[in-house]
C-alpha cells in the first residue's frame, strides 16, 4: 500500500491509461509479523505453564476477563488498529470488537496492486478451549464490514526535474460486509500477568462483490500482533 511513483519515461509528457481493477488487499509487511513470531511461541508458552510445585508454590495466575490491545509496530506504516475482548461467563466464550484504519494516503499510484484507503471492523465470537478467562487458545467467527478505496483512472506527465504530474485523478471506493474465522492465542507476562502478547491469523471474505469489483472481490487475510493489558 505504500505509494511510489511510476517508472520515468524516456521522453515527456507521457499518459497514463485507464487500467483493470487490482486484485488482492496488500496490508503493510509489519502485519505479518505474527506469522513469523509463530514458530517462538513454544517457548514463551512454556515460561508460561510452570508448575506451581517446580516454582516453589508460586502464587496462582489472576484472572483475566478483559483486554484491550493495539499494535503499535504498524504505526510507520500509517496503519491505526485496535482490538477489545471481554470474555463471557466461566465457560470459555469471548466477544471481541476490532478494527483497523489506514491514514495519511492520497490516491497516487496506478497498478499497485491493493488500496490506497483501507478501513475494517470485525465483530469477534471466540472459544478458549481451557476456559481460563482469556488465556491461551482461541477459535472463533467474525462479521464485520470493510471499506477500501482506490485510483481508479488518471492521466499525469513528468515536468523537466522528472516529477510526476497528475492531470487528472479517479478513484473508486467499494464497501461490503464480511465473515470469517480465526484463530488466536494469547499469552499474559509480566509479574502480575497482566501484559498481553496476541498472536494469531484470520481470513475472512467480503459479500456481494462482483468480478471486477477491486481488492475486496479477493480473501482478505488478517494477521494478528496485539500488544495490551488484560483486567
Amino acid at each position: 500500500m505504500a505509494p511510489f511513483l511510476l517508472d520515468r519515461p524516456r521522453r515527456a509528457p507521457s499518459a497514463i491509461a485507464p487500467r483493470r481493477a487490482p486484485r488482492g488487499v496488500r496490508l503493510p509487511v509489519v502485519l505479518s509479523l505474527p506469522l513469523a513470531l509463530a514458530g517462538a511461541l513454544p517457548g514463551v508458552v512454556a515460561a508460561q505453564e510452570v508448575p506451581a510445585a517446580a516454582s516453589g508454590g508460586a502464587r496462582p495466575r489472576p484472572a483475566v476477563g478483559r483486554t484491550f490491545s493495539t499494535n503499535p509496530l504498524a504505526l510507520p506504516f500509517g496503519v491505526v488498529s485496535g482490538e477489545l475482548e471481554q470474555a463471557i461467563g466461566r465457560r470459555g466464550l469471548a466477544i471481541g470488537l476490532g478494527g483497523l484504519t489506514t491514514f495519511g494516503r492520497e490516491p497516487q499510484v496506478l497498478n499497485d496492486g491493493g488500496s490506497d484507503v483501507f478501513r475494517s471492523l470485525q465483530l469477534k465470537l471466540k472459544y478458549y478451549p481451557r476456559e481460563e478467562g482469556l488465556r491461551g487458545f482461541a477459535v472463533g467467527v467474525t462479521a464485520g464490514v470493510a471499506h477500501e478505496r482506490e485510483l481508479w483512472w488518471g492521466s499525469a506527465q513528468y515536468d523537466g526535474n522528472g516529477r510526476l504530474l497528475w492531470e487528472q485523478r479517479v478513484t473508486r471506493a467499494r464497501t461490503a460486509p464480511t465473515v470469517g474465522a480465526t484463530l488466536d492465542y494469547n499469552v499474559f507476562l509480566g509479574k502480575q500477568r497482566r501484559f498481553l502478547v496476541g498472536l494469531g491469523v484470520g481470513a475472512r471474505r467480503a459479500l456481494g462483490v462482483p468480478r471486477g469489483g477491486g481488492p475486496l472481490e479477493d480473501p482478505l487475510i488478517d494477521p494478528r500482533l496485539q500488544i495490551g493489558f488484560g483486567f
